[in-house]
């Protein structure tokens, strides 16, 4: 099967705001608007697809999360998760987090969590709301090529 082609959208940083915008007045639901989601919500917003449609709504809580979703892919962490999603797609490549917006996986404590690295911060989205981090906490990141 042939992979499918991600283009950056020409308004993806509008739409990027709006995403974090309607992520800071609406609370944190496992399956629906966690950490996972935020990235897909966030590659969506960059190019229109959505890479997590099949695995939303399979959830409810941390532990089903790690139970349905990493069997599914065969992983044993987000981070391989992560990257066995993103090489179903051409036009996503890996890159160091010096330009934005790129979607990340931030180390915090020897845990992963999915993030954002956009305008210089490096956003994760956890059940207390967003948490800024350092950028030295992404161990990898990804950006969508333009058209």
């Amino acid at each position: 099967m042939a992979r499918k082609k991600l283009f950056l959208r020409d308004d993806s940083q509008v739409r990027i705001r709006d995403v974090i915008q309607n992520l800071r007045v609406k609370s944190f639901v496992w399956g629906t608007r966690d950490c996972m989601l935020f990235i897909a919500d966030i590659v969506k917003a960059m190019t229109g697809h959505d890479v997590a449609h099949s695995i939303r709504g399979t959830y409810s809580s941390e532990k089903t999360a790690k139970e349905r979703v990493l069997a599914r892919f065969d992983a044993t962490d987000y981070l391989e998760l992560t990257k066995k999603i993103f090489k179903q797609y051409r036009g996503v490549r890996q890159e160091k987090p010096n330009k934005t917006p790129l979607v990340c996986i931030v180390d915090i404590e020897g845990a992963y969590y999915g993030g954002l690295y956009f305008e210089g911060k490096a956003l994760i989205f956890q059940p207390r709301g967003f948490l800024s981090v350092s950028k030295d906490k992404i161990v990898c990141a990804w950006g969508v090529k333009g058209e």
